[in-house]
């Protein structure tokens, strides 16, 4: 009697993990007789028959692994790049906020100087606006 094992193969490439496949053994023992309580399982599906099915697989599995190693580290330069794209656009963000932040500061600056100025031109023109209606009164 001959049992099969899947053996899950996984490969780790940069931060990601990849399932590649299943790697397949056979170990052979001798049949032992069941107990007549229980009912015999399915088949197992059969073996390899020959060390070429074997080398085929395994083949076909590294060409999957490849594949998937090569798709990983596309990923990864693509993340890269925007994350480089990403902080390029959070400093020229910080640097317009600041010159907006200065702005803001300017404009308070010469709102709070204007008026000053609108209050200092309204006393003006209110004491010269009482002389003109005291003289018109004295006419």
């Amino acid at each position: 009697m001959c049992l099969l094992l899947q053996v899950p193969v996984w490969f780790e490439i940069g931060s990601c993990n990849l399932f590649a496949g299943l790697l397949c053994f056979v170990m052979c023992y001798p049949l032992q007789r069941l107990p007549s309580s229980t009912t015999p399982s399915a088949p197992l599906p059969m073996p390899f028959e020959n060390k070429e099915e074997f080398q085929k697989q395994l083949t076909e599995l590294k060409l999957e692994r490849d594949t998937w190693k090569r798709i990983c580290l596309e990923a990864e330069l693509k993340n890269e790049t925007l994350s480089g794209k990403i902080e390029e656009l959070q400093h020229q963000l910080l640097i317009q906020n600041r010159r907006l932040i200065e702005k803001d500061v300017l404009l308070q600056w010469k709102d709070d100087l204007l008026r000053h100025d609108a209050t200092r031109k309204r006393k003006y023109i209110d004491l010269f606006s009482g002389t003109h209606s005291d003289s018109d009164d004295s006419d």
